[in-house]
């Protein structure tokens, strides 16, 4: 995988054009998501920075008493700290990456123009975007590589390592994820058709258990596991439309839902689409909601009597 990741970042130094450039971010964010313990260091170092800044945005120099040049003074020391602060979160360069790689997906071929709105994709990216996507790389590239050596990987706590998963029983060959389909039988017990094939899985059998949350009586499921509920009976979007703090956590679920169903099916692209203009995702298997579940959800019109 260092492999890979080396020839994305070589592919991006020798590119010529702008696709190009986008195309070599791409592969670099294909394989660095992948790995489902840096995102979550990724998550867990921005969420900690991101409570670092509400505590500084609520230290002001007034209530020390401070009035002109030493508030002057005090502001411009708080912009410096808060300028830090952005510099050390990694999720907002990951993300910005992330949105380039959705762009380019052929799902997503309407967003694309939005990448070339200043240049086509013929011509060189702007030495200023050249120099700030190669100094977020080069930031991941530095977070992501212990991750990949067998030493750290064996020092990562044990409650954050994704549990291995059961391969599934349907064949993955020319499957693609509009070829799946996802009944729920009921909280824990889906039934799975993947392409002609038909199986049975839980929640468990998936790799969804929280292997934190674990006794002899139960193992609960994640919270990736509930999202993937939520997709099913919302008609497979789900809409980013909370607070910022509340949105980070969806995303964070969301890449770990993407990790696992991956993993699962033995697939390389992402299953989950994020609709930039509308600010949601939207999900490419078909899901089929429990019924006795989606009764509950009287208000929506969207479900209908459905088997595999």
């Amino acid at each position: 995988m260092q492999k890979q990741l080396d020839e994305a970042i070589e592919k991006y130094k020798n590119s010529q054009t702008s696709l190009e450039a986008y195309e070599a971010i791409s592969d670099f964010v294909k394989i660095i998501v992948e790995v489902p313990e840096f995102i979550k260091q990724v998550e867990a170092e921005g969420e900690k920075i991101r409570i670092a800044q509400r505590e500084l945005n609520a230290d002001k120099g007034w209530t020390y008493g401070l009035r002109g040049r030493e508030l002057d003074k005090h502001n411009e020391n708080r912009g410096k700290k808060w300028e830090t602060l952005c510099q050390l979160d990694p999720s907002f360069p990951l993300s910005e990456l992330e949105t380039i790689h959705d762009w380019l997906q052929s799902e997503n071929m309407t967003y694309t123009a939005l990448l070339f709105q200043n240049c086509k994709p013929d011509d060189a990216l702007s030495e200023s975007e050249r120099k700030r996507y190669q100094g977020f790389i080069d930031k991941l590239y530095k977070k992501v590589i212990p991750f990949l050596k067998k030493e750290a990987v064996e020092e990562i706590p044990t409650e954050i390592i994704l549990p291995k998963v059961e391969p599934a029983k349907t064949s993955p060959e020319n499957t693609g994820w509009e070829n799946i389909t996802i009944k729920f039988l009921n909280d824990y017990d889906v039934e799975i058709k993947n392409g002609s094939k038909i199986s049975k899985a839980d929640y468990t059998q998936m790799g969804f258990a929280d292997e934190r949350i674990n006794n002899e009586q139960e193992t609960k499921a994640k919270e990736s596991w509930k999202l993937l509920h939520y997709f099913s009976i919302n008609n497979n979007v789900f809409s980013l439309n909370a607070s910022r703090k509340e949105n980070d956590k969806h995303k964070k679920r969301k890449q770990e839902l993407s990790c696992l169903l991956r993993e699962y099916f033995k697939l390389k692209d992402d299953p989950i689409l994020y609709d930039k203009a509308k600010k949601e995702y939207r999900l490419k298997i078909k899901l089929i909601p429990e019924k006795t579940f989606a009764d509950q959800w009287q208000d929506r019109n969207i479900f209908e009597e459905n088997s595999l």
